[in-house]
């Protein structure tokens, strides 16, 4: 059965995301709230609510499809997000090689594909991710993270511990 979704003429499909991984590439690219806040969270009108809803500044001007856990002649099994009217940027793009490292940005105008290119982890990451480690100092004295790569794995420049992707707090 063919995929159904309609076509974007500007903004940007990232494909080739780990299944069940779109969702969360979503919520780091500040286009859902994460799944920690409850859906029903912003409806309500209390004052905390409203507060927790406006620090998130959630992104709710692109039109945004999610596809799960596709069949994918790469992968096996895959997830795609076409968003509307949005190009990611190379810090976002970071981020998204976190969480799906095989994934790939097609850029869209008028319609067409004008840019591939696939993620990767950059040789050093500054301030994307938290490090896991509760007691390293960038935790304690809220620094900004700095991270290296190391054959796929980050480590800690302030602790030096090594940690898979998967690990990390974005």
């Amino acid at each position: 059965m063919p995929l159904m979704v309609e076509r974007i003429e500007q903004g940007t499909v990232i494909d080739r995301v780990e299944a069940f991984a779109g969702i969360h590439v979503l919520e780091i690219l500040k286009l859902v709230p994460p799944a920690s806040l409850p859906a029903h969270e912003e409806s309500k009108s209390d004052k905390a609510a409203k507060a927790r809803s406006s620090t998130l500044k959630i992104d709710r001007e692109h039109r945004i499809a999610l596809v799960i856990n596709v069949p994918s002649r790469h992968m096996g099994r895959k997830d795609i997000l076409k968003i509307e009217g949005r190009e990611i940027k190379p810090v976002e793009a970071n981020k998204i090689a976190l969480i799906s490292p095989r994934a790939r940005l097609n850029v869209i105008r008028g319609g067409k594909v004008v840019q591939k290119s696939d993620v990767k982890l950059p040789a050093k990451l500054e301030d994307i991710a938290a490090c896991p480690n509760p007691s390293c100092i960038s935790r304690l004295e809220r620094e900004a993270s700095i991270f290296t790569t190391e054959k796929g794995r980050l480590r800690c420049l302030y602790c030096e511990r090594l940690f898979s992707t998967y690990e990390l707090v974005v």
